[in-house]
């Protein structure tokens, strides 16, 4: 058995949903290897996430999103022709684009930004995040009231950024030698995970 370990990199609000887009596939990509690849059922993974703060500018209270956003930035014809494309690369994946713990939230946090056009900003909605992550409502609300949220969002998006990471979603298997960036296929991300599958074998028999 190996422990696979992926660390994906992401903000919430990622440019047309290649965040959300890109976990779904690693999703489907880990089932089909569990499922077709030799001892691959009996292989682990370990997934966790690590902030990017895409807009280091942005005001404390929110800013706009969904489709509001898309037109601010692009202008009315090119969003609409964007939005078009998330609908059709999203309904492949099974996401219904409407403009462990850390991943549940994080994919709640993609499906109520880009299913539900909700705001990921407030309060209210990122305590009841937490609670679907099975985080009791106090502790969020602590967490986020003391700042402590923000200095360790801000630490860890530097620490990334130090890393050389410049845009997101980043996906960083194993010792974050083998990368995936953006939104890829399930079929290299299912690569990607035999690679990394087959060099800790090597380092098992080494």
């Amino acid at each position: 058995m190996v422990v696979i370990d992926v660390t994906i990199v992401s903000d919430p609000s990622c440019a047309l949903g290649n965040c959300y887009i890109g976990s779904r596939r690693l999703q489907k990509a880990i089932s089909l290897y569990q499922k077709t690849y030799p001892g691959g059922s009996k292989d682990t993974f370990n997934i966790s996430y690590k902030p990017y703060i895409l807009r280091p500018d942005a005001p404390t209270e929110g800013v706009q999103h969904g489709v509001n956003s898309m037109i601010a930035r692009m202008g009315l014809e090119r969003a609409t022709s964007v939005k078009a494309h998330m609908h059709s690369i999203g309904a492949s994946e099974g996401i219904a684009f409407n403009l462990e713990v850390q991943w549940e939230v994080a994919q709640e946090l993609f499906r109520l930004q880009f299913e539900e056009d909700g705001d990921v900003t407030s309060m209210e909605t990122l305590v009841a995040t937490g609670k679907v992550g099975g985080l009791a409502e106090e502790e969020v609300q602590r967490w986020l009231g003391e700042g402590r949220a923000r200095e360790v969002v801000e630490r860890e998006s530097a620490e990334v950024k130090g890393m050389g990471i410049t845009s997101v979603p980043m996906f960083l298997f194993g010792n974050g030698a083998v990368t995936v960036d953006g939104a890829a296929d399930v079929g290299e991300f299912f690569e990607t995970i035999v690679k990394t599958k087959r060099a800790a074998s090597e380092g098992f028999e080494n």
